[in-house]
């Protein structure tokens, strides 16, 4: 058995070297493991699966944001082009009808 703490492997345990039930029960009180029933261990899975799919929507919906903020700015962009090609052709008419006269 891998003990870890925050994904940091902190003791190894050869639980073979543990022949009787009671010697590994304290073995795992010692180590700081607390004992659950089927619905408590149950219900912290449950939990647990709650909080994953709460942290995928949030992801989610800050992916969808960032699109929209990028589409926002694709459309902003296009928008500031068009503009300055509208403005370049009046000016450019205007230059026409000023040489012309």
């Amino acid at each position: 058995m891998t003990i870890m703490d925050d994904s940091v492997e902190v003791e190894t345990v050869v639980l073979s070297d543990y022949e009787e039930i009671e010697d590994m029960h304290a073995l795992f009180v010692e180590k700081g493991f607390q004992k659950m029933t089927e619905e408590e261990l149950r219900d912290v899975l449950e939990e647990r699966e709650k909080e994953e799919l709460r942290e995928e929507e949030e992801q989610a919906k800050r992916r969808d944001d960032m699109k929209i903020e990028r589409d926002q700015i694709v459309e902003n962009r296009r928008k500031v082009k068009e503009e300055r090609q509208r403005h370049s052709e009046e000016q450019r008419l205007k230059r026409k009808v000023e040489a012309e006269l």
